[in-house]
C-alpha cells in the first residue's frame, strides 16, 4: 500500500519556479500508485515552469507533471510557458514504471496559464494520453499537442473546469486505441470558450 510523489522533483506547500530545466528517465513507482514521473507539487502551493524540457519520464498518473492543489475552495496559480513533454509514459526510463493515467500533465484545483507549449508522442495506458485537467480555471494559447496516445481521450480531457479559455491551440494526430472516441478533446461538466482551434 505505499505510494510515489514526484521522481524528480516533489513540492509539498510553497512556491517554485523551474527555468531552462531538464527532467528525463525519471521514474515514480510504487505499489498502490504514483504521482509526477517529473515533478509533482501539491498543497497550497504556486508553481511557474518556463523552457523546460520532460523526457522520458514514467509514473501512474501524469508522468511529466502532476500539480494538485489544496482543497478548500482556492485555485492555486499554475503557469507552464514554452515547455516541451515528450515521450513520457512509454516506459523509457528503464525501470518498471509506465503511464496509466494522464501521459504528459494531470492538473487539479488550479488556475491554469497553459501557453506556448509541446505535449507530442506522450503515453496513458488506460486514459487521456496527453493531458487532463480538474476542478480547476484554465486559459490556453498556443500550445501544440501532436501524436499521444492512449486507450480513449487523448488529446486534452477537462471535467468541471469552469472558466476554461482555449485559443490557437493544434491537437492532431493523436490516436485512441480502444473505444475509438475522443481522440482529440473531450470536456465533461464544464464552460468556457473555444475559438481558433485546429483538431485534425
Amino acid at each position: 500500500d505505499t505510494y510515489a510523489y514526484g521522481s524528480g522533483l516533489m513540492l509539498d506547500g510553497g512556491t517554485l519556479v523551474v527555468e531552462e530545466s531538464t527532467f528525463r528517465s525519471n521514474s515514480a513507482w510504487a505499489r498502490k500508485s504514483s504521482y509526477g514521473g517529473g515533478i509533482a507539487a501539491m498543497g497550497a502551493v504556486t508553481v511557474t515552469v518556463v523552457d523546460t524540457l520532460f523526457e522520458d519520464n514514467d509514473a501512474w498518473h501524469a508522468s511529466g507533471l502532476y500539480f494538485l492543489g489544496e482543497a478548500g475552495g482556492t485555485h492555486w496559480p499554475l503557469t507552464l510557458l514554452n515547455n516541451n513533454f515528450v515521450n513520457n509514459g512509454l516506459a523509457n526510463s528503464g525501470t518498471r514504471a509506465y503511464g496509466g493515467y494522464a501521459g504528459a500533465i494531470e492538473v487539479s484545483r488550479a488556475d491554469a496559464q497553459i501557453d506556448g507549449n509541446i505535449f507530442k508522442h506522450n503515453n496513458a495506458g488506460n486514459d487521456y494520453g496527453g493531458i487532463a485537467i480538474y476542478s480547476s480555471r484554465l486559459s490556453m494559447d498556443g500550445n501544440w499537442i501532436l501524436e499521444n496516445q492512449s486507450q480513449r481521450t487523448v488529446g486534452l480531457y477537462l471535467y468541471a473546469v469552469s472558466p476554461f479559455n482555449l485559443t490557437n491551440n493544434v491537437i492532431a494526430q493523436n490516436q485512441t486505441f480502444w473505444a475509438r472516441q475522443n481522440a482529440a478533446l473531450r470536456i465533461g461538466n464544464s464552460q468556457g470558450w473555444l475559438a481558433h482551434n485546429t483538431l485534425a
